[in-house]
C-alpha cells in the first residue's frame, strides 16, 4: 500500500508500441509520462507503483506548479521490485498543498502474458497479425506506467497512441485529434477522461475492423475485430442497445461516457472486466454467427456483453481499497441478469443464474481456501475470483429480497448519484440503503445484516425439523464440506449469520414469498421446504421424515414443486450427503423421478452430481467389480432417462423454444457421454455424413459438441484427423472451440499425446487454445495422467509462460479434480513441497489437496451405499 502524502490529479501518457518485425519475443513499447500531483503532507520522496518498466534516468524530472516555486530536486531513485514500488528521493521537503509534475521516459516489454500491455496474435491462412492491448484489472496498470495503482487514487487521464498509418487505436474516451507523427506513423490524441481509477483504463492498437456504428441518444456503440470478422459482432451491437435502454431506466441516468467500443481478440483474460468506455473480449465470448453456434453460446455471449455494459454505471463509484472491489463486480453481474430477464424473458435467465452464481458460489465458499467477501488486509484479489463474482451476486440478490426490489433499486440509484466519481467504502452503501428503507417505512439495519455475509467465509446450513402440530424447529450452523478435514476451522460453532428464512409446505404450496413473509410460520403439513425462490445464500437440511415426504412428492407429482425448487432439493441433498449430513440413499433418490422431468434446470443440476458420482466410481481400486458397477449405474440410470424422453430424437433437434432446446441438448449429451447405444450409433452416422460432405454440415448447432466428441471417442482415428483438418481450415470461432474440445475426447492415448505436444506449438495454437487443450485432455480419464506428468516435468517452462493467466489455474483444477487415491495425494503434496513459488496457481493447488482428500473419504464412505442401491435396482 502506498504512503498517503501525495495524490494524483492528472496523467499525460504517450505510448509507442514496437511490434512490426514479426518476432514477438522482442516486442517493446516506449512511453512518455507526466503525472501532476498534489502534496497533502510534506515529504521528501515520491512513491509510485511500478512493475517491469525501465526508467531512463536522464529524463526523470520534477517541476513545481505554476503558482509555486520549485522546491525540490531529484537526488536519486530506487526500484523496490519485491514490493513493486518506485521511490524517488528528493533533496528537500515538498510543500504541503502545492502541486508538482513528475516527468519521465521509460520503456517496457510487450509480452503475451495477457496482463498489463500485452500483444495478441491473429492467425489466418498462415499469416500473422498483431495487436497490443491492455488488461489493467486489478493491479496491472503499474506494468504499463508508474502510477498510484490503488482504487482510491482517482485522477484524469490523457492518452496519445503512436501507431502505424495502417493501424487503428482505441481508448476509454473518443479520439480528439489525429496528427502525423512521421512519414509512416500517426499520433492519435484522445479526450480527457473523467475522474477514474487506474484499473478502469483500457486501450488497444492494431489492425482493427469495425461495423458501422450504432447510436443511442448521441452515444456511439461500435464493435471491432482483428480479422475481417466484424459481421459476427452484430449480436453484440443489438444486445448493447437493448441492455443500455434497460440500464438507463434501472439507474435513472444515461450511460456515463460518450461512446462504448467492444473489441474481440483471440487472447484475453476471461472475466467481467470493469474497464470504462472500451471493453476487450475474447473472440469466442462475443462473436456469434446465427446458424453455426449453439444456443447456449448465444446466451453466454449475451451474458458477457450485458455484464460489461452494467459496469459502465458501477464504475461511477470506486472502492477505497481492493478488498471492497467485490461490490462493483457483483452489482454489475446481478443487474445484468435482471436486464436479460427483462428483454429476453423466455430465456428465464435469473433461474439459470441460480445454477451459475448461487450453486457455484456455495460450492466455492465451502472450501477451506475460501475467504470473506471483504478481507481485513488490502490483499489484491485474483483477476477472476469466484467468491467476488458468484457469492457477491448471490448476496446482493438476498439483500434485494429482504429490502424489496423497489427499495433496493432506489437505494442503488441514490448511492451512485451521491458518490459518483468518488472512492468510498461499502459502509457508505449500507448507510444509504438503511436510510432508504426507513424512508419507506421499514426498519432494517443493512450494515448489521450484511456484516456476517461479508466478513465471514463460508455460509450456514439451516436445519429444519418438522415437529408436527404446526411446530417447526429451525437452527443453523456453518456448512463444512469435509468435517474430517484438518483444514476445518475450530471456530465453526461460533459462526452465525442473519438469515432471511422462508418456507412453505405441501398444503400451502406458496412459492412467491416476499420480504413480508419472513417469519416462523406454523405448518401441520407432511413436508416443509425452505429458502423459497432460492433467495438466501445457504443450504437447507431436514429431518429424515421430511426428506422422505419430499421424495414421495417428487415421485407422485413433481410439478407440485416448481422447477427451481426441484433443482434445489437435488443440489442440497447430494451436497449434504457427500458431507455426511444426509443419508446418501436419500440423496440419490432425489434423482429417481428424473425420467418424468421436462425442465432444464433440474436436469442440469442432476448432471453435475451424476458426473461426480461417475468419476468417483470409475476404475476405482476398491473392488474389482467396480467397472461392472459403473456400467450398471450408466445403463440403469442414464438409459432410463434417455429412453423415457422418446420425443427427444437425436436427429431433429429443431425447436425454437429456448429452454426446451437446452434441455434436449443436455439429455442427448448425457446419453452419448454415458455411451447409450442409440445415441452413439446416431452420432457416428451423423459425423460420417459430415466427413463425406464437409461443406454441408447438417448437424444441429446445439448438438455439434456432443456429436463430434462421441464420434471421435468411438471412431477409429480418421474421425480425429478430420476434426484437426477442419479446425485448421475453419474461420468460425464457435466451430473451432467445439473441435478443440472434441479432439480431446479420443480414447487413444497415442493420439492424445500427439495432440498435447502439438498444442504447445505457438505457430499453430494461440496461448488461450493451448491452455484449453491442456484442460480438455486433462479432463479425459485417459489423458489426465499425461497432462499431470507434463506439468511435473516442464513446470518451470509452463510457469514462466502462463503464470497469472486464469486458464492456467483452471487447467490445474481440471487435472486434479478427479484424483482420488493416496498415491495421487502424495504426488500433489510432493509437488507443492518441491515448488514453494506457485504464483497464481497456489490457491488451486491447495484446493487440489483438499479435494483429493475429500474424494478419498467420499469413496470410502459411499461406495458400499451405491453398490447396495444398484444391486437393489433402487433407480
Amino acid at each position: 500500500k502506498l504512503p498517503t502524502h501525495m495524490v494524483p490529479l492528472h496523467y499525460e501518457l504517450v505510448l509507442k508500441p514496437h511490434m512490426y518485425h514479426k518476432r514477438p519475443k522482442t516486442f517493446t513499447f516506449n512511453a512518455f509520462l507526466d503525472i501532476r500531483m498534489k502534496c497533502v503532507e510534506s515529504s521528501n520522496n515520491i512513491t509510485l507503483h511500478a512493475r517491469h518498466v525501465n526508467i531512463i534516468d536522464r529524463y526523470l524530472k520534477l517541476s513545481g506548479s505554476v503558482s509555486g516555486p520549485l522546491q525540490s530536486v531529484i537526488m536519486n531513485w530506487t526500484m523496490d521490485r519485491s514490493r513493486e514500488l518506485l521511490v524517488i528521493h528528493l533533496d528537500s521537503w515538498m510543500w504541503k498543498d502545492k502541486e508538482y509534475t513528475l516527468r519521465m521516459r521509460y520503456n517496457g516489454r510487450l509480452t503475451n502474458s495477457l496482463t498489463g500491455f500485452y500483444y495478441s496474435r491473429q492467425l489466418h491462412n498462415s499469416t500473422k497479425s498483431f495487436a497490443a492491448a491492455s488488461q489493467m484489472e486489478p493491479d496491472f496498470a503499474r506494468s504499463v506506467f508508474p502510477c498510484f495503482d490503488e482504487p482510491a487514487y482517482k485522477a484524469h487521464f490523457n492518452l496519445t497512441v503512436i501507431r502505424r498509418d495502417s493501424e487503428k487505436s482505441l481508448f476509454n474516451m473518443p479520439r480528439k485529434e489525429v496528427r502525423k507523427y512521421n512519414h509512416h506513423q500517426t499520433a492519435d490524441i484522445y479526450e480527457t477522461t473523467p475522474l477514474m481509477s487506474t484499473y478502469q483504463l483500457a486501450f488497444i492498437v492494431g489492425h482493427l475492423y469495425d461495423l458501422p456504428d450504432t447510436s443511442l441518444q448521441n452515444v456511439k456503440f461500435r464493435s471491432w475485430t482483428m480479422g475481417e470478422k466484424q459481421i459476427e459482432t452484430n449480436l453484440a451491437l443489438d444486445i448493447s442497445v437493448l441492455m443500455v435502454k434497460y440500464l438507463e431506466k434501472y439507474f435513472s441516468s444515461v450511460i456515463p461516457l460518450k461512446k462504448y467500443d467492444m473489441v474481440a481478440l483471440p487472447d484475453v483474460v476471461e472475466g467481467d472486466m470493469t474497464s470504462w468506455g472500451l471493453s476487450i473480449f475474447r473472440e469466442s465470448n462475443i462473436l456469434y454467427t446465427p446458424g453455426s453456434a449453439a444456443h447456449i453460446k448465444k446466451q453466454e455471449a449475451v451474458l458477457t456483453i450485458s455484464r460489461r455494459l452494467a459496469h459502465q454505471w458501477t464504475n461511477l463509484v470506486s472502492p477505497k481499497s481492493f478488498n471492497q472491489l467485490w461490490f462493483n463486480k457483483a452489482l454489475g453481474r446481478f443487474v445484468a441478469g435482471l436486464g436479460i430477464d427483462h428483454f429476453l424473458p423466455t430465456w428465464q435467465m435469473t433461474q439459470q443464474l441460480i445454477v451459475e452464481d448461487l450453486y457455484r458460489g456455495l460450492d466455492e465458499d465451502a472450501l477451506s481456501t475460501s475467504h470473506p467477501l471483504e478481507l481485513e488486509d488490502n490483499r489484491i484479489p485474483d483477476v477472476y475470483d469466484p467468491i467476488d463474482y458468484h457469492k457477491g451476486a448471490s448476496v446482493l440478490k438476498m439483500l434485494q429480497f429482504i429490502m424489496g426490489e423497489r427499495i433496493f433499486t432506489s437505494g442503488i440509484k441514490k448511492y451512485i448519484r451521491n458518490h459518483a466519481y468518488k472512492p468510498v467504502t461499502t459502509d457508505a452503501l449500507w448507510t444509504i440503503l438503511t436510510d432508504v428503507t426507513k424512508e419507506n417505512g421499514k426498519t432494517i439495519n443493512v450494515k448489521g445484516f450484511m456484516e456476517s455475509w461479508t466478513t465471514l467465509d463460508g455460509y450456514p446450513v439451516v436445519m429444519v425439523n418438522n415437529l408436527g402440530g404446526n411446530k417447526v424447529k429451525i437452527s443453523q450452523k456453518k456448512f463444512v464440506r469435509d468435517p474430517c478435514s484438518s483444514e476445518t476451522s475450530t471456530s465453526i460453532s461460533k459462526a452465525r449469520w442473519e438469515i432471511p428464512f422462508t418456507f412453505t409446505s405441501d398444503r400451502e404450496r406458496y412459492y412467491n414469498q416476499t420480504a413480508r413473509d419472513i417469519s416462523k410460520k406454523k405448518s401441520s403439513c407432511p413436508w416443509i421446504m425452505g429458502n423459497i425462490q432460492q433467495s438466501g445464500f445457504y443450504r437447507v437440511n431436514y429431518d429424515d421424515n421430511n426428506w422422505i415426504c419430499l421424495l414421495k412428492q417428487l415421485n407422485a407429482n413433481h410439478e407440485v414443486i416448481p422447477p427451481i425448487h426441484r433443482a434445489q432439493l437435488i443440489d442440497d441433498a447430494m451436497t449434504l450427503a457427500a458431507s455426511n449430513m444426509v443419508h446418501m440413499n436419500i440423496a440419490v433418490l432425489t434423482l429417481r423421478y428424473l425420467d418424468k422431468e421436462r425442465e432444464y434446470i433440474p436436469h442440469l443440476v442432476a448432471r453435475k452430481h451424476m458426473d461426480y458420482i461417475h468419476k468417483m466410481l470409475l476404475n476405482s481400486s476398491i473392488e474389482a467389480v467396480l467397472s461392472n458397477l459403473s456400467w450398471t449405474y450408466e445403463t440403469i440410470f442414464v438409459e432410463k432417462i434417455f429412453q423415457s424422453c422418446s420425443n427427444f430424437p437425436v436427429s431433429i433437434v429443431t425447436s425454437n423454444i429456448d429452454n426446451f432446446r437446452l434441455l434436449r441438448s443436455l439429455i442427448i449429451s448425457t446419453a452419448c457421454e454415458y455411451d447409450q447405444p442409440e445415441c452413439v450409433r446416431s452420432a457416428l452416422v451423423m459425423y460420417a455424413n459430415l466427413m463425406g460432405k464437409p461443406s454441408d454440415n447438417r448437424i444441429s448447432r446445439d448438438l455439434r459438441a456432443t456429436i463430434y466428441c462421441t464420434a471421435i471417442r468411438h471412431g477409429n482415428g480418421k474421425e480425429w484427423n478430420f476434426a484437426m483438418s477442419r479446425f485448421r481450415q475453419s474461420q468460425e470461432h464457435a466451430e473451432k472451440d467445439i473441435l478443440l474440445r472434441a479432439m480431446a475426447c479420443t480414447d487413444k492415448a497415442r493420439t492424445l499425446k500427439r495432440f498435447l505436444e502439438t498444442s504447445r506449438d505457438p505457430e499453430q495454437f494461440s496461448k488461450h487454445d493451448t491452455l484449453e487443450v491442456f484442460g480438455h485432455i486433462g479432463a479425459n480419464p485417459i489423458g489426465r495422467a499425461m497432462v499431470w506428468d507434463m506439468v511435473k516435468k516442464d513446470w518451470t517452462t509452463l510457469f514462466n509462460e502462463f503464470n497469472g493467466n486464469p486458464k492456467f489455474a483452471e487447467m490445474i483444477k481440471k487435472i486434479t479434480s478427479d484424483m482420488r487415491t493416496e498415491v495421487e495425494l502424495l504426488q500433489v503434496e510432493s509437488f507443492i513441497e518441491q515448488h514453494p513459488t506457485l504464483g497464481s496457481t497456489e490457491k488451486v493447488f491447495h484446493q487440489a489437496l483438499e479435494n483429493i482428500k475429500f474424494n478419498i473419504r467420499w469413496l470410502n464412505n459411499h461406495y458400499q451405499t451405491f453398490s447396495t442401491l444398484l444391486n437393489e435396482n433402487a433407480f
